[in-house]
């Protein structure tokens, strides 16, 4: 089968996308998540409504390239090749983790993952919760866990009290981010606290307490679930193994959204960081030009996005004092069980992968590769890609030889 457009990810730049893609041509949406929504709009019915013309199917995933304009897919039915005219990435991003003393605990997991696992029907109420790490979705995160019965003992956000307030004042001008920092600021205000962050986890079998720093202070605190997450990092693998320039880790675009490929566009968190709004109306502009619509109508809404993204990386970038938190013994890639202390010598993260085997398990380094950079970078918050070879996810062999078309 033949997809006029095919979009992969169903997530707000995705679901945008499809909409207006759907004005002009038959539509194609994979996901490789039980349910579309992605991270925000996640069991939101009303908000993943897609029009008549628009197929959407998930648990789905690209593995990579097969011919020109073609995909390789792992499906619940086995593998299958999809033909496709346009195409449109909206694959979104994934947490940073960076690694601190005994973070592999149970019950030590990503703040993005609490959320999700929230919204998934996880029982919280009454669980002790510190939540650490950088930037406006830790509010978020910790204002559904008060909600649903929780108690978030401490906020621990990394950047400085100045960067943080100096965020709040530049979010009045814009009236919907303000009136939702106001509103999950309420209730944190107490509990929030800047220039901090977990140091040491504590436990036995599962977490049991955290030590964070506070400023040149250490403190204790007992809690059944610490969730961290220190910003985010593009999903932009299969941009690559398609050809798509990048830059600083993005996928570079131009004002239609058009990656350096031919008939292929990018919208979302793998062009710019930058939230819902910006991943919205990304995907209007790449369903609406894909199709060859006019998006001249969309170009403000962008810009303006674009600058709250600018915003968003000056005031909560990656503080020198996270690249201490590892010592020789810190497991840093799980999958494979390598500490920090073994690869610290390597400044290459492919060195490191073939002395090591870092980032050669499950996750093929999604997880260990930007912690590496980060932790053998030059820069505060040089997070630089790790270079991906196809297929893009763990597979099983019978995968790679596909015997029909989608």
């Amino acid at each position: 089968m033949r997809a006029e457009v095919a979009i992969i990810g169903a997530g707000p730049a995705g679901i945008s996308a499809a909409r207006a893609a759907a004005r002009k041509a038959q539509v194609l949406v994979l996901d490789d998540n039980l349910r579309p929504g992605g991270q925000i709009w996640r069991r939101n019915p009303l908000l993943t409504a897609l029009p008549e013309n628009v197929t959407l199917k998930t648990r789905v995933r690209v593995l990579g390239p097969w011919q020109e304009h073609s995909l390789l897919l792992e499906t619940p039915d086995g593998p299958t090749i999809l033909d496709y005219d346009r195409l449109i990435l909206a694959t979104g991003a994934r947490e940073l983790f960076l690694p601190f003393k005994d973070w592999t605990l149970a019950n030590v997991i990503g703040a993005g993952a609490l959320q999700a696992l929230i919204k998934e029907g996880w029982n919280i109420r009454g669980k002790r919760i510190v939540i650490a790490g950088t930037g406006p979705l830790l509010l978020a995160v910790a204002a559904l866990a008060r909600k649903q019965g929780g108690k978030v003992l401490r906020i621990l956000e990394q950047a400085p009290a100045n960067r943080v307030l100096a965020f709040a004042c530049q979010t009045a001008l814009y009236p919907s981010k303000s009136a939702q920092a106001i509103s999950l600021g309420f209730g944190a205000f107490q509990n929030y606290r800047t220039s901090s962050f977990i140091v040491e986890a504590i436990g036995q079998d599962r977490l049991s307490a955290v030590t964070y720093q506070d400023g040149d202070k250490r403190y204790h605190v007992d809690c059944d679930i610490a969730a961290v997450g220190y910003g985010l990092i593009p999903n932009n693998e299969l941009a690559g193994l398609l050809g798509c320039r990048t830059r600083e880790g993005y996928v570079v675009v131009d004002n239609d959204q058009r990656s350096t490929v031919a008939n292929l566009f990018a919208a979302g968190e793998i062009t710019g960081i930058g939230g819902v709004e910006k991943s919205t109306i990304e995907g209007e502009i790449a369903g609406l030009r894909s199709t060859g619509q006019c998006a001249d109508h969309c170009s403000r809404q962008r810009d303006r996005s674009w600058q709250f993204a600018k915003i968003l990386e000056k005031n909560f970038r990656l503080s020198p004092a996270l690249k201490n938190l590892a010592t020789d013994d810190t497991i840093l890639c799980r999958c494979e069980d390598v500490s920090f202390g073994e690869v610290k010598q390597f400044h290459d993260w492919r060195l490191a992968k073939l002395q090591c085997r870092i980032g050669m398990g499950p996750c093929q380094g999604r997880v260990c590769g930007p912690a590496f950079s980060f932790l053998r970078g030059t820069g505060s918050s040089n997070v630089e890609p790790v270079p991906v070879r196809p297929p893009v996810f763990a597979t099983h062999l019978q995968n790679l030889t596909p015997k029909q078309k989608l």
